[in-house]
């Protein structure tokens, strides 16, 4: 391994090795207890390996018992030492490499196919009953890491396999010691990755209902550890999850009461560990969250001055210690607040805003092409922006990449926007739409602009029974280059719909009238 570092470290870049790619297949030989090409070995070294793979052949070149005897012993301690170099490797790859380049741009995937290697190497020797505690409880909270990796890659068998392969280290772990606080924590964790897999399968209720079941347990581990970081972050991503279900579930107050509680969590947490990076960013995703609830609330001006507040702290954590993920976070806080902008009263302050947020969206798309909420984001502010055919662009990356429920309504919007309608329906006639409040309410649109008015009104009852107007965001722009020419008076209602609707987020009471009188108009109520 001093070897391979050294080369990788080489005064002359001659020395080095020619790319990555070299780079980690000596690392992957020698997780696996192969030959390294940076290595010199000695005869006894090439001698011990060759008996090891070769022992027939070598065998019958042997000339006395004793020499074979010798070789035999030698093997013997070369392949142990070989094993447990590799199984410390891959811990220290496990514990320490892994979470420090999981912020390079452009590793994800890498990182989670190396994890995989390094995982296998390293649980082939810890028995999940009788293993040291410190080991089980790396390869739980590894496993969870490499479920939530493969869940955002859209990975979803493989993501369930790995959370199995957790929860094998983690039962052990609390029947052994049920008030370990760092097991606890684990089991919190594993949890809320169980319960997007549910809500990607359509059972949200379940999915909810499994994490406000784990609210009681997430009390008592934060008793038992007050002020311990993995314990305060696991609880905040618990209250985080289940805020997000009840806002898409139009319990807007219940969902904001909640979303202020894992705000406040993450702050704790953030006291509790100032310098982990994780800790910063969750402190930005929470406070987002929380304005985003307090738009849908008709508390606008809370929301902004929300907004406002966490990005000045954000340009501040990252003039402190800058970063992919806090980059990211920034970007998600910026992209919030140009939704909630008014177009014509901030205009000038939304024009900056959204120039800043495409910009950082975009280079960290670029960087790492497959982030998943940055690509999401990337497609609705090219909406705000006018920009549809960029919008598209990135929606489209989005649907190629099948990554659920979470980014379909960005999907959706677009494919309005751009008249793909029927992306819109195939949607609709899915057994579990991916996002049924958004198939909802651009169905209603879609259908009405078709003039298939019965279709249109059972839209917009489904959108009615989903409170739609409150938690699908809203794009007039696009609605107005839908009706752009036409003079139908479908399509000049459309138009005053958009008009009267100049809010992303936040104006939902318009919207929701303004869909009554679409309905209204439709079943010929004058």
């Amino acid at each position: 391994l001093a070897a391979v570092c050294e080369r990788a470290l080489a005064w002359n870049r001659d020395h080095r090795y020619p790319n990555a790619g070299e780079l980690a297949l000596e690392l992957e030989a020698f997780l696996a207890g192969k030959r390294v090409k940076a290595y010199d070995y000695s005869f006894r070294e090439v001698a011990g390996r060759v008996l090891k793979r070769h022992r027939a052949k070598a065998t019958l070149a042997l000339s006395t018992l004793a020499a074979l005897l010798v070789l035999a012993v030698f093997s013997a301690v070369s392949v142990g030492r070989e094993r447990d170099e590799a199984r410390q490797m891959a811990r220290f790859f496990l514990a320490d490499v892994a979470p420090t380049l999981a912020d390079v741009p452009g590793t994800s995937e890498v990182i989670g196919q190396l994890s995989h290697g390094a995982l296998e190497a390293f649980s082939a020797g810890v028995d999940p009953v009788r293993g040291a505690r410190e080991d089980r409880l790396l390869l739980a909270r590894t496993w969870n890491g490499l479920a939530h990796q493969h869940w955002r890659l859209g990975k979803r068998p493989e993501a369930r396999e790995a959370l199995e392969r957790a929860q094998r280290m983690l039962g052990p772990l609390l029947d052994q010691r049920p008030d370990d606080p760092d097991a606890l924590a684990a089991q919190l964790e594993h949890e809320v990755w169980r319960s997007d897999l549910l809500i990607d399968e359509g059972s949200e209720a379940e999915a909810l209902a499994l994490l406000e079941g784990q609210l009681e347990r997430a009390q008592r581990v934060r008793a038992l550890a007050p002020g311990s970081p993995p314990v305060l972050a696991a609880h905040t991503l618990l209250l985080s999850r289940i805020s997000i279900i009840r806002y898409t579930r139009g319990e807007m107050r219940l969902g904001i009461e909640i979303s202020k509680r894992s705000r406040d969590s993450a702050w704790e947490y953030y006291r509790a560990a100032p310098d982990d990076l994780h800790a910063a960013v969750t402190v930005l995703d929470e406070s987002n969250n929380l304005a985003l609830g307090q738009f849908m609330t008709g508390s606008r001006a809370d929301g902004l001055t929300t907004l406002r507040t966490v990005i000045e702290l954000a340009q501040a954590m990252r003039a402190r210690r800058d970063s992919r993920a806090l980059q990211a976070g920034h970007a998600t806080v910026l992209a919030s607040l140009a939704r909630g902008l008014h177009p014509v009263a901030d205009r000038q302050e939304r024009r900056r805003v959204l120039a800043d947020a495409r910009r950082l969206l975009a280079d960290l798309i670029t960087a790492d092409p497959g982030r998943n909420s940055e690509l999401s984001d990337a497609s609705e502010l090219a909406l705000l922006d006018d920009d549809l055919p960029g919008a598209w662009q990135y929606a489209e990356r989005v649907e190629a990449l099948g990554l659920g429920a979470e980014y379909d309504a960005a999907v959706i919007s677009a494919a309005f926007a751009i008249g793909q309608d029927e992306l819109i329906r195939q949607k609709a006639r899915a057994p579990v739409p991916g996002s049924p409040a958004a198939v909802a309410l651009f169905g209603a649109l879609v259908e009405a602009l078709a003039g298939n008015t019965l279709l249109a009104r059972a839209h917009l009852a489904k959108c009615q029974e989903l409170k739609c107007a409150e938690v699908v965001d809203w794009f007039p722009g696009a609605l107005l280059h839908r009706v752009e020419g036409r003079t139908d008076a479908t399509a000049l209602l459309l138009k005053k719909l958009a008009e009267d609707t100049p809010l992303t987020i936040g104006g939902h009471e318009a919207l929701a009238k303004g869909l009554k009188e679409l309905d209204a108009h439709l079943g010929g109520d004058p």
